[in-house]
C-alpha cells in the first residue's frame, strides 16, 4: 500500500481522532509555579475559549451561530485546523449579526454597505469603523481563499474576543 503524502497537519484516522492534536502542545507559556514552560493543555485551552460568550439579548440564531463557531474552536485541541475554520466562521457570524440588527435594510446590501448604514444610524460608533472594516476584509479573505490559512491559538482567541465584543455591542447598546 502506498503511503499518502502529508498535508502538513494531523491526518485524522480512526485510531487518532479522539486524541489531542500534538501541535497544541507546542503552544503554551511560562508558568514559574509549575517549573517553567507549560504546554497548552486541553483544559487550559477550553478555559480560554469558553471565557468568551454572547449576552442573551441578541437573536437566538446569532447565538447559535456563535456557539457552533466557538465549539469548533474548542475542539481544535483534537484537530488543530478547526481553529482556523472557527475563526473564519466568526467573521461571517459578525456579518449575520449586523444584518439581524438592521433588518430594515435591503438584504442585498454588501457587508461594507451595512457597516456604512450602521455607522450612519449610530448602531456602530464611528470610532469603531476600522475594526469593522478589518472584520469585513478578513471575512472576504476567508470566504474566497486562495490558499489554506492556519491560525495560531492567540490569533483565534483574538478573533473570538473581537467577534463577541462586536456582536454584544450591536445588541447591548441603549439608544
Amino acid at each position: 500500500m502506498r503511503e499518502r503524502p502529508t498535508l502538513g497537519f494531523k491526518d485524522l484516522t480512526l485510531d487518532n481522532w479522539t486524541q489531542a492534536d500534538p501541535v497544541m502542545g507546542v503552544f503554551g507559556g511560562d508558568d514559574p509555579g509549575a517549573g517553567g514552560f507549560q504546554p497548552l493543555s486541553q483544559d487550559r485551552w477550553a478555559r480560554r475559549v469558553l471565557a468568551y460568550d454572547l449576552t442573551s439579548t441578541g437573536p437566538r440564531h446569532i447565538r447559535q451561530l456563535f456557539a457552533v463557531a466557538r465549539g469548533a474552536m474548542l475542539y481544535a485541541s483534537f484537530d488543530y485546523p478547526n481553529m482556523t475554520l472557527a475563526a473564519e466562521q466568526l467573521y461571517r457570524v459578525v456579518d449575520a449579526a449586523l444584518a439581524a440588527r438592521m433588518p430594515h435594510l435591503n438584504s442585498r446590501l454588501t457587508f461594507a454597505e451595512r457597516i456604512e448604514a450602521a455607522i450612519a444610524d449610530g448602531v456602530i460608533p464611528s470610532r469603531d469603523r476600522r475594526r469593522w472594516d478589518a472584520t469585513r476584509r478578513l471575512r472576504n479573505m476567508a470566504s474566497h481563499p486562495e490558499r489554506q490559512a492556519i491560525y495560531l491559538p492567540g490569533m483565534a482567541l483574538n478573533t473570538l474576543a473581537i467577534a463577541a465584543e462586536q456582536i454584544n455591542g450591536l445588541f447591548d447598546r441603549r439608544f
